[in-house]
């Protein structure tokens, strides 16, 4: 039985979600302690900044008994005494698979339709291969939900345009400059949006950069992560002039940059082209040098416009993507139901072939025929057509696996077969 528990951003806060969180060492610690108690074939474990999802085939068949279990040993696991279930959900077959799709697809992100998760998919899958922890059913249907999810990457626009505003920055920023990789840009603000941004314009341009921060240490650190060079807050008025690009995002109360500033820069610039873009709040740029000449101004509300129009556009794609979702999914079943008969056709064609060898025997020594090769072959032949007649009808009788009820019978069946 597939099954999954999780907890993720829409069901519990940050502060109780990083309760839960996997290192990569945890992973193989809990999972080899949980093989036996949950009798394991395969596991995985997503954990991200938004989402713990451990994923797992058990051998168990009783959901009650199973998520019982999966939660005790979590609790003793982490050393959470006060927990409160609620937060968690947990699903089996059917909904457990179409939870894992819907994961990697985007569709159950903070942001519908990011790109990150995939890759975070990949490498929870990559982890747990590497150690040993999958069966052929985890690795089938991870394998699976990767395709889903760059299905829908390709197929709809779920993840066309930025969602964000520190991504609609970044676009913006391509939009003024097609040629960014030769312009020069400052960034005022060390902090996380700003090493977001810095972090996703770096990975097609490479552009001259400027990084003032209030702490310098701080504009330092990223100046050499990015390549960059770091500058004091106090002489960014200096800098101005150099840079086509101007952002913002700090937490100041006050205008580090006024109209007076950016009319002189653009002076020295002989009033080629500049852009400010202001990701603070409260506004960190004085919107009136929007009003000087070659000088385009873009405050939050200008990107957030730019965000709700691309967040309704990706919604629009959810339906196309559950519709692809419904389709790997139905594949991935149909591939279930025919694992489910595995073991069944093995033992029909074992024990057709044991009652043959033993009958043989039995025959020729009763017989007492010495040439008996005609006979071994012909006995072979019928225990084979036997076993085929059998397995044809298995699948039949079965629906090929999706009656599970009736596999069982049959399994009871064949299961006492012996020579006496």
């Amino acid at each position: 039985m597939i099954a999954i528990l999780g907890i993720s951003h829409k069901s519990a806060p940050v502060s109780v979600r990083e309760l839960y969180a996997f290192d990569e060492r945890e992973k193989i610690i809990f999972a080899d302690h949980i093989k036996f108690i949950l009798q394991l074939e395969g596991i995985v474990i997503l954990s991200t900044c938004n989402r713990t999802e451990i994923y797992f085939n058990t051998r168990m068949d009783k959901e009650s008994e199973v998520y019982r279990l999966i939660t005790d040993e979590l609790m003793k696991f982490k050393k959470i005494i006060n927990y409160n279930l609620r937060e968690f959900y947990f699903c089996t077959m059917g909904m457990a698979v179409e939870q894992l799709f819907k994961v990697t697809s985007g569709l159950e992100s903070m942001v519908l339709g990011e790109e990150q998760i995939l890759g975070q998919v990949k490498e929870a899958f990559r982890y747990a291969q590497n150690n040993k922890l999958t069966d052929c059913i985890i690795s089938r249907l991870f394998i699976k939900a990767i395709e889903a999810g760059k299905r829908i990457r390709t197929e709809t626009h779920i993840n066309r345009g930025a969602a964000s505003v520190s991504y609609a920055a970044v676009e913006l920023c391509n939009e003024i400059f097609p040629d960014l990789q030769n312009r020069t840009i400052m960034l005022i603000g060390a902090g996380q949006t700003g090493d977001l941004i810095l972090q996703c314009l770096m990975k097609k341009n490479h552009p001259a950069l400027f990084i003032a921060n209030r702490t310098f240490s701080r504009a330092a650190e990223l100046a050499e992560k990015y390549t960059g060079s770091a500058i004091e807050l106090s002489a960014i008025e200096s800098y101005i002039p150099e840079c086509d690009l101007v952002i913002t995002a700090t937490s100041s109360k006050n205008h580090l940059i006024n109209r007076d500033m950016a009319e002189k820069a653009m002076i020295r610039r002989e009033y080629k082209t500049q852009a400010y873009i202001d990701l603070s709040v409260p506004s960190n740029i004085a919107k009136s040098v929007n009003e000087i000449e070659n000088v385009h101004y873009y405050g939050v509300d200008d990107l957030k416009a730019v965000v709700i129009k691309n967040v309704e556009r990706r919604k629009s794609a959810i339906d196309h993507s559950t519709a692809i979702i419904s389709e790997v999914k139905d594949e991935f079943m149909e591939w279930m139901d025919i694992q489910n008969l595995t073991p069944t056709i093995i033992s029909i064609k074992e024990n057709m072939k044991n009652i043959q060898q033993a009958e043989l025997e039995d025959f020729l020594k009763i017989r007492k025929i010495k040439e008996h090769e005609l006979i071994e072959q012909y006995s072979e032949h019928i225990s084979e057509k036997y076993a085929r007649i059998f397995i044809k009808k298995l699948k039949e009788v079965t629906k090929n696996g999706k009656k599970s009820e009736y596999i069982k019978v049959i399994n009871d069946l064949f299961e006492p077969i012996v020579n006496d």
